[in-house]
């Protein structure tokens, strides 16, 4: 069931806030607001959640411009400039359950036109007062393997408003680049007794992951000029470094570092998405590259490309069963020590990265061998519309 979040806020002499309550999807809440200032304020919400944000709210900044002119934007575009707040691009802040910009501002009788981006963030460059025409932000691919610094690009715009149409402004944030997630199913039957025509004996194993990480090819582009209206394509530039490391799991000498993959029972079919359990980092140990264990629901983010993305995996992983005995390498004997499987095989995406979808490779295993699927879904994610009301 969907849920919807309702903020409803009152002015304050310096700042505008917002309060919030959740509201039950059958509930009509209509709290008057005293706008006897005439203030300009925002309802915003998120077309899906990010998947950086950990939280149902945006309990974060996120950056707006704004543009005052007499005609329609598609008369004034070509020489407006971000005209509506003190600073560009203006900041709304996050702080405490509220919702601040400062200083506040008051419409006008002219029409105005307002874009976002979220997040604010080194990894985004914003234009200044000077620009003309659509605005748009340049995002540059981070280097380094640590899953934990791509960022979750989103932009919003509300064209053509004014005072006598809304004393709000509507901004629904998109995904602007594409995701990548790992996950698994587990079909792995295990036959004590492979010779005697008896499936009653047979028993489902775990797979519990000990170290994995994947090593992404033909990453073709690492820079984005992205205009905060949607309908306006982005322009990518070509990366000189297409190689990228995603690394999902490193082994520890800490057993509860491992990942479980639970048995696919006859009719289940979801995949369990492959998270780490644990946020730790571990050194540069001798001989080896930096070992990072990223943060849970490690993702990564990619500026979409039409070049299909290889994969070189590295994966081991032990065959556990339900009385807490390991699968040997005859895969027909069973012993209290685990036995290492070893899953190296490179495969390639077969399809493109296409903005604001999120894709999961996915890992098959069964009694007769691992295969890999691309699975890609047609929203970024599957979490419940979540709305925001910021003043």
């Amino acid at each position: 069931m969907k849920r919807l979040f309702t903020y409803t806020a009152m002015l304050l002499a310096v700042a505008l806030a917002s309060c919030n309550k959740e509201v039950q999807p059958s509930e009509d809440v209509n709290i008057p607001v005293d706008m006897g200032g005439n203030y300009i304020h925002f309802d915003t919400g998120v077309s899906t959640r990010g998947v950086l944000l950990l939280n149902n709210y945006l309990n974060d900044q996120f950056a707006v411009y704004g543009y005052n002119y007499r005609s329609t934007w598609e008369a004034a575009k070509a020489m407006a400039k971000p005209n509506v707040f003190e600073n560009t691009p203006q900041t709304v802040t996050y702080a405490d359950g509220m919702y601040t910009y400062d200083p506040i501002k008051t419409w006008t009788g002219y029409n105005y036109s307002f874009y976002a981006y979220y997040p604010i963030s080194d990894q985004i460059a914003p234009i200044d007062e000077n620009v003309e025409g659509e605005p748009y932000i340049t995002y540059t691919l981070p280097g380094g393997s640590n899953p934990s610094v791509f960022i979750d690009v989103m932009t919003a715009s509300y064209i053509d408003t004014n005072a006598s149409s809304s004393k709000s402004v509507q901004l629904n944030f998109e995904h602007r680049l594409a995701a990548i997630d790992v996950g698994a199913r587990c079909y792995y039957d295990f036959d004590p007794n492979p010779d005697d025509n008896d499936a009653s004996d047979i028993v489902q194993a775990t797979v519990e992951i000990e170290q994995m990480w994947l090593d992404f090819e033909n990453v073709v582009n690492d820079k984005a000029k992205i205009y905060l209206n949607k309908n306006i394509a982005p322009e990518y530039t070509a990366s000189t470094s297409p190689a990228r490391e995603m690394r999902i799991l490193t082994a520890t000498a800490e057993r509860d570092d491992n990942i479980d993959i639970d048995p696919n029972s006859d009719g289940d079919t979801q995949m369990r998405i492959i998270t780490n359990p644990t946020n730790k980092e571990y050194g540069t140990a001798e001989g080896q590259q930096d070992i990072y264990l990223g943060p849970p629901g490690s993702t990564m983010i990619l500026i979409p490309q039409t070049q299909y993305l290889k994969v070189k995996p590295s994966m081991q992983y032990y065959l556990r069963l339900p009385d807490g005995k390991y699968i040997q390498e005859d895969k027909k004997s069973v012993g209290d020590s685990p036995f290492s499987f070893i899953y190296s095989s490179e495969f390639e995406f077969d399809r493109p990265l296409l903005e604001g979808r999120r894709y999961y490779i996915q890992f098959n295993f069964t009694s007769d061998a691992v295969s890999v699927n691309i699975v890609a879904a047609d929203e970024w994610d599957e979490f419940d519309r979540v709305y925001y009301e910021f003043m």
